[in-house]
């Protein structure tokens, strides 16, 4: 059997995601103690038992979603897991650098907050939004940004599936293209709750910034092939894998196109390896002819108190 681990990215954090995991891995509260550690703050806490708009801040969630990400990769590796690729949607990405060892816990602990916080500064400064456009395929979208751009900057931010693609924008652009793509038949269109322009040329200040962070640390060849959004190729290089991370802030997140890469390389089975469901949906709905997996829904026990 051939497998691959998803990381699942910002947005799939809630209150309590370290008490399952908790259960079946009991050194997971290792992982996150050594958050605390690192961080300087209770992190831990926050996560287990914390106020939700709290932990929903980017500067808190990216770590947060990391550590639980990387505690439930243990459990996996533990049962005898063993992956033959790694990726992550975004935020993801970052999880896949750690189990395959291009960076070590505290290493990858302390970029994703730096991270978090550029993130925060981009949101208070830049302004911008989201907008998820469900039910047009990919080639309509762009028809949709193609006719919104004379309004402001708007771009393909995610395409999550062949039907559900994000864009991220000018708030008077976005709400251009809000209006097309109603006109063009799409089921569903949502702004997003983010207040800043994520995965778009509009974010190329907080990428040149976050370059320089991704300097003051050490990194290594991956142990395992990494499959990421900047090349959609297997790569091990620490020079390569640097420069796709950099890359991914201020360009869009093609899961479409991960996936399809890891079915070109005949995985049999993939498992989301973090809170919630969010790329398991995804994965059905792109690969309906592959066999995906929650961890969280996989290993759930009665014993675990909400």
């Amino acid at each position: 059997m051939t497998y691959a681990f998803l990381f699942p990215g910002q947005g799939s954090q809630y209150v309590g995601m370290t008490k399952r995991v908790e259960q079946v891995y009991p050194l997971a509260r290792e992982i996150f103690q050594r958050a605390d550690e690192v961080l300087g703050f209770p992190l831990y806490a926050l996560t287990k038992e914390g106020r939700e708009e709290e932990l929903t801040s980017t500067e808190n969630a990216q770590p947060a979603l990391l550590m639980v990400s990387v505690a439930w990769a243990h459990f996996l590796l533990q049962e005898g897991m063993q992956p033959e690729f790694l990726c992550g949607h975004s935020l993801g990405e970052f999880s896949a650098l750690v189990i395959s060892g291009v960076l070590d816990l505290e290493e990858g602990l302390w970029l994703v907050h730096r991270r978090g916080l550029l993130m925060k500064e981009a949101t208070l400064e830049r302004g911008g939004g989201m907008l998820a456009i469900l039910g047009l395929p990919k080639e309509r979208v762009k028809e949709v940004v193609e006719e919104a751009s004379p309004w402001g900057v708007v771009e393909m931010a995610n395409i999550n599936s062949p039907e559900q693609v994000v864009l991220s924008g000018e708030p008077i652009a976005l709400e251009r293209a809000r209006e097309i793509a109603q006109g063009k038949g799409a089921r569903l269109v949502k702004p997003l709750p983010v207040s800043a322009p994520f995965h778009s040329s509009l974010m190329a200040g907080v990428a040149q910034c976050f370059r320089r962070e991704l300097e003051k640390v050490s990194w290594r060849d991956a142990r395992l092939p990494l499959v990421l959004n900047a090349n959609l190729q297997p790569i091990r290089d620490k020079e390569a894998i640097r420069e796709a991370i950099a890359f991914q802030i201020n360009h869009p997140v093609d899961w479409v196109g991960v996936l399809r890469r890891l079915y070109l390389a005949r995985v049999e089975e993939m498992w989301e390896v973090g809170p919630k469901t969010v790329l398991t949906g995804l994965t059905k709905r792109t690969l309906p002819q592959v066999r995906v997996w929650s961890v969280e829904e996989a290993y759930q026990k009665e014993t675990i108190q909400a």
